[in-house]
Parts: C-alpha cells; sequence; structure tokens
C-alpha cells in the first residue's frame, strides 16, 4: 500500500517461511523499517487497499503459513503504521484547541446570516 512518500508492506513469503511482518519503505528517504507490531498470523496471496477516506487499510484474503486458503479481512489505520499521520493528526488538534473560540466564533456568524 503506497501513502504519499511511504510504500507499507504486510506479510508475503520467501523460501523458507510465511511471514507476518509489517515493513515501511520511505522512497524520500530510501529507508526500510520493521514493525514490532505483525499481523495477527502468517499471511501471503492477498490483496491490501487503502480507503483514502478514513484512512483505513483492509488486508483481504489469501494463504496462511500452511498453504490453506483463508477468508480473512483485517482492517486497520494508516496511523497505527505511519508516525507521520498521527503528528499531523495531534498538530490539526493543537491548531483547532488554540484557535477554538475563534472557529467558534466564525461558527456562530455563519449561522445567523
Amino acid at each position: 500500500v503506497c501513502i504519499n512518500d511511504v510504500i507499507l508492506f504486510f506479510g508475503g513469503c520467501n523460501l523458507n517461511a510465511i511471514s507476518k511482518s509489517v515493513h515501511k519503505y520511505s522512497i524520500r528517504e530510501n529507508k526500510l523499517v520493521t514493525f514490532e507490531n505483525t499481523l495477527p498470523s502468517p499471511l501471503r496471496d492477498f490483496v491490501a487497499i487503502l480507503n483514502e477516506e478514513d484512512n483505513d487499510i483492509h488486508i483481504i484474503g489469501g494463504l496462511n503459513d500452511k498453504n490453506i486458503v483463508v477468508a480473512i479481512h483485517i482492517k486497520t489505520n494508516v496511523r497505527v503504521w505511519d508516525p507521520l499521520q498521527l503528528v499531523m493528526i495531534c498538530y490539526l488538534l493543537f491548531i483547532l484547541i488554540k484557535h477554538k473560540q475563534i472557529i467558534l466564533h466564525v461558527m456562530n456568524s455563519q449561522r445567523k446570516k
């Protein structure tokens, strides 16, 4: 899944094993990070889709570590895997709290019209 300049890699396989690891590759920094958090179980040959409206990642289907087809749907949010998104949300909350009176004044004046 590609988000801005970051690519998230979930699960997968090599010659020896099926993985439940999650990796983040930063295109800008040319850096690969492996997360401590992982998928609930090893998984490969699945589909991962980003819903840009709510920033949810949906991981659907695939094969487990016994090569058995699994009917699975894992829903996770970008914030779990991309700390930058969390920083942006915290910054927006800070702005909203700091300028709460101004925002409320503008909203109230628009309602009166």
